[in-house]
């Protein structure tokens, strides 16, 4: 297995694990906020996930062509505050759509990555970000550190768990 192949890999299993933790996740608790209401709720994540990896692929020297949500950076940025106000967000539906219409072109530029670009520097990227290898990986930790966000939502709602 190359090193693409075991990120396409990463970001298969880190997606069904997404949609897995949503499932049940509807109405009202779309917003629920725990930890005291300061958490992540589900619609901030979702939105949140899809709007990063936009990024994500720019500083692997692709492009994302799925316009953005309207307000992303406000709503679902780096340092964005989610509120429990559900007319705040688009909807579970189309925020699953966005998602996965630029998860479709996250998989085509991985696609295109040459394994020897992995060690190149990564695009206008953050600093701590240190070659487009790196940038890639971030795609699967970042959407994996916030599916375990979305294990406390489904616990504090009392929702069954999905991993036993």
């Amino acid at each position: 297995m190359t090193q693409i192949e075991a990120f396409r890999q990463m970001l298969d299993t880190s997606r069904g694990m997404l949609l897995r933790m949503l499932d049940g996740i509807d109405g009202p608790a779309l917003v629920y906020q725990p930890a005291g209401r300061r958490g992540n709720h589900a619609l901030w994540l979702l939105g949140h996930i899809a709007n990063s990896e936009s990024h994500i692929v720019g500083w692997t020297g692709g492009a994302i062509t799925v316009p953005p949500l309207a307000d992303a950076k406000t709503r679902f940025g780096i340092g964005s505050i989610p509120v429990s106000d559900a007319s705040q967000y688009p909807g579970k539906k189309q925020l699953l759509d966005y998602a996965a219409a630029v998860r479709e072109q996250v998989l085509a530029a991985l696609a295109k990555t040459d394994v020897a670009a992995l060690d190149k520097p990564a695009v206008n990227a953050p600093p701590f970000l240190r070659s487009i290898g790196h940038a890639w990986q971030m795609a699967v930790i970042h959407e994996m550190m916030h599916v375990g966000q979305l294990t406390v939502v489904r616990k504090e709602l009392c929702l069954p768990p999905i991993m036993g």
